[in-house]
């Protein structure tokens, strides 16, 4: 499938921000890309510096199958959790942005702990085995909505341990 790049003058939603960037060809990172057979562009937003492929391409339904097992293997998982206790102040409210399957949350168990997740399927398994958690909140889009609805106060400490625990 080739979608039509973003034409010049094009108002483009950023998905994290809201804001309208324009015109478009400012905007591109990168020209053409293509990930799963799609084509697409990376934007930059203007106002946040957010980057994002548009049109906004959806990953294969069996993408996340096997991520849950992604951190078991990891040499650095009981590192990173060990050094996040250590930072974690008693009591302290944890939001984890990405939980999957809730295995990070699973080993905080003893904090309050609250998963954001886009995947049905791993908040499920989550839920499963983070009995503890406070709550683990699924939306099929991670939406600005979602992230501007949690109060700043809601969390003491915020993490996207996929994302450290991947080396980005």
């Amino acid at each position: 499938m080739r979608y039509q790049p973003v034409e010049a003058g094009e108002a483009v939603e950023c998905p994290a921000c809201g804001s309208t960037i324009g015109p478009a060809e400012t905007a591109v990172r990168e020209t053409i890309l293509s990930i799963y057979g799609v084509e697409y562009t990376v934007l930059e937003c203007s106002k946040c510096a957010s980057s994002y492929a548009y049109p906004r391409v959806p990953a294969p339904a069996d993408w996340y199958a096997d991520i849950h097992e992604y951190y078991g293997w990891r040499w650095d998982f009981d590192e990173a959790i060990r050094d996040l206790r250590i930072s974690l102040p008693r009591g302290a409210r944890v939001l984890e942005i990405g939980c999957g399957e809730g295995v990070v949350l699973q080993e905080l168990a003893d904090y309050e702990a609250i998963g954001l997740d886009v995947n049905t399927a791993a908040i499920t398994n989550a839920k499963k085995k983070t009995c503890r958690c406070t709550q683990i909140v699924s939306n099929n889009l991670l939406h600005r909505t979602v992230v501007r609805d949690l109060k700043p106060s809601c969390s003491s400490t915020c993490l996207s341990t996929y994302l450290t625990l991947s080396g980005f």
